[in-house]
C-alpha cells in the first residue's frame, strides 16, 4: 500500500502472489467458487507467512476472539482497532495483502475499498487538520482462525469509514458485516476522481422516486443514522417498518435487487452471485424504509433501509463537521449485514449439524485406554448389574468390556453423537450418564437426559472426563477389582475423583466400535 495510492497496483497485476522464494502469477479471472475459495486461502496463507512473530502475536487470534467485534468506523485516535496497520507492515507484506484483497473481492468491491482509503490522505491534505488521525496508513489488518477451505477462519480490515470482515467455512465466504462510509463524497486526488459510493445514494433515492403516494407514506420513518453500525453487532433488528418489496412492481424490484447488488456485489462474483439470490428469493419478507430528504439534487439529509429475514442495509447521510465541513454537506455513512449470517454464523451452525449427523449412528464402548492387570479387553463403563438384572437405576461401573465376545455389549453402547455437547448417551436405554453431585467421591449414575450441569462433561486432551463446572474431577476406576458373575469378567467401581498424574491409568478414557479398531481418545 503506497502512500499516495495504496491500490492502485492491484488494478495492474490483478492477482499477482508475491513470495519471498518466488513470484506467482495466479491469474484474475474469477470462475467457480471452488477456485476462488483455493485462491483466498493460498494468499492468506502467504500474507501470515511473511509476519514476523511480534506482527503474528499483534494481529493473529482465535476465531471466536472478541477483538473481532472491536471494529469501528471513527478515525483510529477516536477508536483503537485489533491488528497492525498497514504502516506497520513493509512493501512486501503491503504487497501480498494487496493479493488478498483482490482474490476476495470483487473488481467494484477493491475499488470502493481503495477509493474511502485514500480519502484520508486527501482530508488530510486539503484541510491540513493535524489533531485526527486520517491516514492511508491508519488501516489495521487482523485474522481470526487458521486459513483453510473448511475453515472457520477470516480476516477484518478496519479504519476510518471501512470495516471489511470475510470469513470462510466449507468453502463459502461471508462479507457481512461491513460497513463503508466515505467523506467527502467526491474527490479529486493525484489527478483522479472518485465517488465511491454515489451509486448507493443515487440507487436509492432512484427507487424513492417510483414509489406511488402510498407507498411513499408507507416507507416513511425517522432517520436517526445508522441503527446497526459499529459496536452493535450484539444488538436485535427492531421490527420490520416501511413498504413491502414483495408487493412492489417489477421495476421497483429490480432497483431494489441492484442496490443489494452493489453491497454484496463488494465479495467475489462467484460468491455475490449465490449469496443475492437467496435475499431476493426472500423478497415477499423484505421491506423498504426512507428518512430525510427525497430530492437527490438537494437532499443533505437521508436514510433508507433494506430489512429481509436475513439481509439489513442501510445508508445515511451524515452532516458534514469540523475540519471538513468545507467539502460539503453530507458524508456517507452505510452497513451490510446478514442477519442470521454475520461473519458466517449460520453457516458453521450448519457445518456443526452436518458433522453431528455423520455420527449419529456411531455406536461405541468407552474403555480405560490402559488395559490395567489383563484384563481379557480392558474395561469399559457399564450399567451395574448383569443379564437379566441390568437397570439403569444401578448407575455406572467399570467392567470387562464385552466387545471381546464379538459384538458390543447393550449395557456398553454409547452414541458418540452426545460427545459433541458433553453428554454421554446410552441410546439402547435412552438414558444419559450423570453425577450425583460435583463433589470427590461422588457417585456417577443414570438418569433421562435433560442436559442439565450434572449430565454435561468436558472431555480433557488425555481423554479424563470431568464435570464441565469442575474439570479438577475426573471419572476414576478404582484400583481394587472384584470378579464378577466368572472369572472373566472383572468389575471396579467408578467414582468422581480429583485428577491426578498418579491415577492416569485409571482416568483416561476412549472409545471404538469394535476390539478390532484404534481407541480413539475422548477429547472435547
Amino acid at each position: 500500500m503506497i502512500k499516495s495510492n495504496p491500490y492502485r497496483s492491484i488494478v495492474v497485476f490483478a492477482m499477482l502472489v508475491f513470495s519471498l522464494s518466488s513470484i506467482v502469477l495466479v491469474g484474475s479471472a474469477h470462475d467457480d467458487t471452488e477456485t476462488v475459495a483455493e485462491a483466498i486461502v493460498q494468499a492468506a496463507n502467504v500474507y501470515l507467512s511473511s509476519l514476523d512473530e511480534s506482527q503474528t502475536e499483534t494481529s493473529v487470534f482465535e476465531f471466536d476472539s472478541i477483538q473481532k467485534n472491536t471494529w469501528s468506523n471513527l478515525p483510529t485516535d477516536s477508536a483503537t482497532r485489533a491488528g497492525i496497520s498497514f504502516g506497520d507492515m513493509t512493501d512486501d507484506q503491503k504487497l501480498v495483502f494487496d493479493n488478498l484483497l483482490a482474490a476476495s473481492l470483487s473488481d467494484t468491491g477493491l475499488e470502493r475499498v481503495e477509493a474511502i482509503i485514500i480519502a484520508d490522505d486527501f482530508l488530510s491534505e486539503t484541510t491540513g487538520n493535524t489533531r485526527v488521525i486520517w491516514d492511508s496508513e491508519a488501516y489495521y489488518v487482523s485474522f481470526y482462525g487458521e486459513p483453510s477451505i473448511e475453515g472457520p477462519w477470516g480476516f477484518q480490515l478496519t479504519g476510518h469509514h471501512l470495516a471489511v470482515n470475510l470469513t470462510m467455512v466449507d468453502g463459502h465466504i461471508s462479507i457481512t458485516p461491513s460497513h463503508f462510509g466515505v467523506e467527502p463524497v467526491a474527490f479529486t486526488y493525484e489527478e483522479v476522481d472518485y465517488a465511491p459510493l454515489d451509486d448507493l445514494g443515487q440507487l436509492g433515492f432512484a427507487l424513492y422516486a417510483t414509489l406511488d403516494a402510498d407507498q411513499q407514506s408507507e416507507v416513511t420513518i425517522t432517520n436517526e443514522g445508522l441503527i446497526l453500525g459499529a459496536g452493535e453487532d450484539s444488538t436485535e433488528p427492531p421490527t420490520q417498518v416501511g413498504t413491502s418489496v414483495g408487493d412492489m412492481s417489477e421495476e421497483q424490484q429490480a432497483l431494489v435487487t441492484d442496490i443489494i447488488t452493489a453491497y454484496i456485489g463488494a465479495a467475489d462474483e462467484a460468491f455475490a452471485e449465490e449469496m443475492i439470490a437467496d435475499y431476493v428469493e426472500a423478497f415477499a419478507e423484505t421491506t423498504f424504509a426512507w428518512g430525510g430528504d427525497t430530492d437527490m439534487d438537494t437532499a443533505t439529509s437521508g436514510y433508507y433501509r433494506i430489512h429481509g429475514p436475513r439481509i439489513w442495509i442501510e445508508l445515511s447521510m451524515e452532516a458534514a463537521t469540523g475540519a471538513s465541513r468545507d467539502l460539503g454537506d453530507f458524508h456517507y455513512h452505510t452497513m451490510v449485514r446478514d442477519l442470521t449470517n454475520d461473519y458466517s454464523a449460520a453457516d458453521i451452525t450448519e457445518v456443526e449439524e452436518e458433522t453431528m449427523a455423520e455420527v449419529v449412528s456411531e455406536q461405541v464402548e468407552i474403555t480405560l485406554i490402559d488395559p490395567l492387570d489383563g484384563v481379557t479387553n480392558s474395561y469399559c463403563i457399564d450399567i451395574a448389574g448383569g443379564n437379566q438384572n441390568v437397570d439403569p437405576d444401578n448407575g455406572l461401573q467399570a467392567h470387562t468390556c464385552y466387545s471381546y465376545q464379538g459384538d458390543l455389549g447393550t449395557d456398553q453402547v454409547f452414541d458418540t453423537i452426545g460427545f459433541a455437547s458433553g453428554t454421554l448417551y446410552m441410546p439402547v436405554y435412552d438414558v444419559c450418564a450423570q453425577v450425583a453431585s460435583v463433589s470427590a467421591g461422588a457417585k456417577i449414575g443414570l438418569a433421562t437426559c435433560d442436559g442439565s450441569d450434572l449430565q454435561t462433561f468436558a472431555f480433557g486432551d488425555g481423554g479424563t472426563i470431568s464435570p464441565a463446572s469442575d474439570t479438577s474431577l475426573c471419572f476414576t476406576a478404582s484400583a481394587e477389582t472384584r470378579f464378577g458373575r466368572s472369572d472373566v469378567h472383572q468389575i471396579s467401581d467408578m467414582t468422581l475423583a480429583a485428577c491426578s498424574g498418579d491415577l492416569t491409568i485409571y482416568q483416561q478414557w476412549g472409545y471404538r466400535a469394535s476390539l478390532e479398531d484404534e481407541i480413539t481418545v475422548l477429547r472435547s
